[in-house]
């Protein structure tokens, strides 16, 4: 609706993972740089914890397009919680013919598959999605999974996404077996104020206006100070913004708009906090 009156060749801040809009901070690229080395050098087993809306969901995207050809992925987007469908839900992703009935079986055609790949050059990774909802018993299992391995390296690659609740429960001392086999671990935080500010205009020149600032310093503090840097927030504010501004045949997002749009979410949210302006800070890009 607002494209045209903006400039713009396609909805900058869309709440879909699209890995063009992915947006490199310092803290993505660390993580995205120590979940490549953990699967092209067979490290075994790693996390990607984070809270809610930081893009988690986003860096799986990219980490999974920047894998080689030699690399089959098991993507488990919702993990089962029962003991034994974790193994079941594996052998199905990775297409792998069985009529296994029970856990023993599963193991040994998961294993003999794993080698079979092994031996043709293929490396394997499973990435669980949804992570923080496991239970201690399923956690267990994946140890076991953990285990695959030659003399010189693991024949299964296994990466954790969840959120903050996945740290909780790892830290449990019925999992420090499976905490001694972590050897990459990574956390994704929300935004600084100017990794705010680069990830709205890095969006914005995405979409097709390079260079053009269209939300004001004061706008972008209103939203950074009421999302806490959460992308997904930040998302769901700037477009509302965006479309509140084309209503009033606006040329630039200001801090007025930012605050009618930003006290419309917490009335939704039941969000207590009052919006107020403040001074912009450093906005450097």
């Amino acid at each position: 609706m607002y494209l045209e009156h903006f400039g713009l060749r396609e909805e900058p801040f869309r709440m879909t993972p699209d890995p063009a809009f992915f947006f490199p901070s310092k803290q993505h690229r660390a993580a995205l740089a120590g979940l490549i080395y953990l699967v092209e050098y067979r490290k075994g087993f790693g996390i990607l914890s984070g809270g809610i809306g930081t893009g988690k969901t986003m860096l799986c995207r990219i980490l999974l397009s920047r894998l080689g050809e030699d690399t089959q992925t098991a993507l488990i987007v919702h993990p089962p919680r029962k003991r034994g469908d974790l193994l079941q839900a594996i052998i199905d992703e990775l297409q792998i013919p069985s009529r296994a009935k029970g856990n023993y079986a599963r193991i040994e055609i998961l294993q003999q598959y794993l080698i079979e790949q092994l031996n043709l050059g293929q490396n394997v990774v499973l990435i669980i999605d949804e992570a923080q909802h496991l239970d201690e018993t399923v956690l267990e299992e994946i140890r076991m999974l953990s285990n695959m391995e030659t003399e010189k390296e693991k024949i299964l690659q296994i990466i954790l996404v969840g959120q903050e609740e996945l740290r909780d429960t790892m830290a449990s001392n019925n999992l420090r077996q499976l905490r001694q086999r972590v050897l990459v671990n990574c956390t994704l935080d929300p935004f600084s104020f100017n990794d705010t500010f680069e990830y709205i205009q890095h969006r914005i020149d995405v979409a097709g206006l390079p260079g053009v600032e269209l939300f004001d310093a004061q706008a972008i503090q209103l939203l950074h100070d009421f999302s806490q840097g959460v992308p997904r927030l930040i998302n769901a504010i700037c477009d509302r913004c965006l479309l509140a501004e084309y209503a009033k045949r606006m040329g630039r997002i200001s801090a007025d708009t930012a605050k009618a749009v930003i006290s419309e979410f917490a009335r939704l949210q039941g969000d207590p906090r009052p919006v107020a302006g403040r001074k912009p800070v450093c906005v450097g890009r």
